[in-house]
């Protein structure tokens, strides 16, 4: 079930662990790489309906590099289901080149802020 104001890529699944309590804050950077062909960087994103040149995260799955990433990183720079990309590689203000990046990349530069849910 997509989220009002949001084109679904997927349907929202929280799986076993919520990740709605994140803290809303400042932007930060997300390095994933991916160090095997068939590794995925494990999230599920929406482009914004509005005006809003940003992904935002529907979903994160199990056993995924962002999954990955939050259970290392501290809790003010987790990601969290609702998190605004507004940048992948440097590229800004384009979800579909955005979408793209995260396709054909092997490592990523993600900037990420949490949203309220």
């Amino acid at each position: 079930i997509p989220e009002v104001g949001l084109e679904a890529q997927g349907e929202i699944d929280l799986g076993e662990r919520s990740y709605q309590q994140m803290p809303v804050g400042d932007q930060f950077e997300v390095t994933l790489m991916k160090q095997q062909k068939d590794q995925k960087f494990g999230f599920v994103n929406a482009s914004r309906r509005d005006s809003k040149p940003v992904l935002v995260v529907t979903r994160i799955s199990d056993g995924g590099l962002l999954e990955e990433w939050n259970s290392k990183a501290p809790l003010a720079t987790q990601v969290g289901v609702n998190a605004e990309i507004s940048s992948v590689n440097s590229i800004v203000g384009d979800t579909a080149k955005m979408r793209t990046e995260l396709q054909k990349s092997q490592t990523v530069v993600l900037t990420v802020q949490n949203m309220r849910v």
